[in-house]
């Protein structure tokens, strides 16, 4: 006589009856089942609770200390040409007056023909990047943007005698219109040889320059 033993999966009753926690194979309206994943899920949801609701319990405890904001405009008189004005002693000036220590400086230039930039202020550099930016820019040649028999919005009547559609794309290819600068101990976070750079892209002209500092 030949025996067989057959392998059953757990159930809920298995469950109970031995005090072993297993995964059962029963009816879903049974309601030893329904209890047995409610138990299940209960005890397995309490600690994720428990962490969470002392995790902002601590947090209620911890006193952060305000953020304060502060901005300052400048301004100055550009001489044109691709000029390039060192505007640092007068950022770092501003972080000071702030009272922040510890926070961020943002540096914007609100004009659409020049840019803030970090970078060296070294005279070969500043000629290598006016060079540069000539041959790929060349104020000579055809630019829509001065061509006064197509254009019609954005008139501005200085704009009429020295075109400076060039000035724009000069702007667009050195991207952003400002910097963002790390400020600690109420200083700029700034690398040995790097300067906060205003940058004008169009002829002489009356310009300004914002700087925001946030932190505390």
């Amino acid at each position: 006589m030949t025996t067989s033993t057959e392998q059953r999966r757990p159930t809920v009753r298995d469950w109970t009856d031995n005090g072993r926690v297993v995964a059962a194979e029963h009816d879903w309206r049974d309601p030893r089942y329904q209890t047995f994943w409610l138990l299940r899920l209960g005890f397995t949801a309490l600690p994720i609770l428990f962490g969470v609701h002392h995790a902002r319990a601590l947090a209620a405890d911890v006193q952060f200390p305000p953020v304060n904001v502060f901005q300052q405009e400048r301004s100055l008189r550009t001489t044109g040409g691709l000029t390039v004005t060192d505007i640092t002693d007068d950022v770092n000036g501003c972080v000071r007056e702030s009272g922040i220590t510890d926070g961020i400086a943002c540096i914007y230039s609100p004009h659409t023909t020049c840019c803030v930039r970090v970078n060296e202020f070294e005279s070969g550099f500043l000629e290598d990047f006016a060079t540069m930016l000539r041959k790929m820019v060349p104020s000579e040649g055809y630019y829509a943007h001065d061509d006064w028999d197509r254009r019609t919005e954005n008139i501005c009547p200085e704009d009429k005698e020295v075109g400076n559609g060039h000035s724009h794309c000069m702007a667009m290819l050195l991207g952003t219109a400002g910097e963002s600068v790390p400020v600690r101990n109420g200083e700029l976070q700034l690398g040995r040889w790097q300067r906060v750079l205003f940058i004008e892209l169009d002829r002489e002209r009356d310009r300004r320059w914002l700087v925001q500092v946030v932190g505390a």
